[in-house]
């Protein structure tokens, strides 16, 4: 008589290996994910501070008072928008939602950076 199957003891086994392959892995594949979706936000954060600067450096009307800490600006992703200077469709990954989606509430605040008082550079903050 020949058995044409696996006994209880080599499937015991088989499941064992895989387990063990899976705890090894997982961990990783977990903080790849996380890495991943930093990394995403950090590009949706850099395009809208990217389109703020480009808005702000666009209008040479403005002079803004060089003092430290003085917050020069609230700028609302509305007008962005509105003057072209960011897409209405960009996502945020992490609340799935396209900037222009409540973008009156959506604001950049934009302040001169203390910590830099030999260039005066400006800071831009997202506040959603």
């Amino acid at each position: 008589m020949e058995n044409k199957g696996f006994t209880i003891v080599e499937m015991l086994g088989i499941v064992t290996l895989l387990a063990v392959i899976f705890a090894l892995i997982y961990p990783n594949a977990i903080e790849m994910l996380d890495r991943g979706k930093t990394s995403e936000y950090n590009r949706y954060k850099d395009t809208i501070i990217l389109a703020a600067e480009s808005y702000v450096n666009a209008d040479t009307t403005k002079s803004f008072p060089n003092v430290c800490g003085n917050k020069i600006e609230d700028l609302t992703y509305e007008i962005l928008i509105i003057n072209g200077y960011l897409s209405s469709n960009v996502l945020n990954p992490n609340t799935n939602e396209t900037v222009g989606t409540n973008s009156s509430n959506k604001k950049i605040i934009i302040e001169y950076d203390c910590t830099d008082s030999i260039n005066n550079k400006i800071k831009y903050t997202l506040h959603e």
